[in-house]
């Protein structure tokens, strides 16, 4: 995606704007790119779902972990799925029954079924993905595989 402003602001006004004008622009560039080059890629189409639960994506040297806050969905209710590289997890939050002498007054909760999706990168082992789930958080853990180290070769 490009910056808006390098189509709106011609580029010798550009280079006199402050300099926060030019950090932001800086700041916006780079989060495009972060997002271009993230080694996850998900996928924000939704279509047909109820609602998405939010996901958090963390990466260390052995593996990426995704924690999805789903409180109020029991673990039978959630399918995790690995097809062609791409990682689904879906599943349904099922309504309470209402009571008939209650009133409902606010409901911020969300019901009906959801789907997120990542497209994984080639890097990774997916016969050992393992997932646990405890206290309305799932973490799925997606271990790397062992990169091999540049041996030297020696000149007989």
């Amino acid at each position: 995606m490009k910056n808006p402003l390098a189509t709106v602001i011609p580029n010798r006004l550009r280079q006199r704007m402050p300099s926060a004008f030019r950090a932001m622009t800086e700041l916006e560039n780079e989060m495009d790119r972060w997002f271009r080059e993230s080694p996850l890629d998900w996928d924000t189409s939704y279509e047909g779902y109820d609602f998405s639960p939010a996901c958090n994506v963390k990466e260390s040297g052995k593996e990426y972990v995704l924690e999805f806050d789903i409180p109020g969905i029991k673990k039978e209710d959630v399918k995790i799925e690995i097809d062609n590289n791409r990682l689904l997890i879906s599943g349904e939050r099922k309504e309470k029954k209402e009571e008939k002498d209650s009133k409902h007054f606010l409901s911020e909760s969300y019901y009906g079924s959801f789907m997120r999706s990542f497209n994984l990168p080639t890097t990774v082992n997916e016969n050992q993905i393992d997932a646990h789930y405890e206290d309305g958080v799932l973490t799925v853990k997606v271990p790397k595989l062992q990169t091999s180290k540049a041996k030297e070769v020696k000149i007989h």
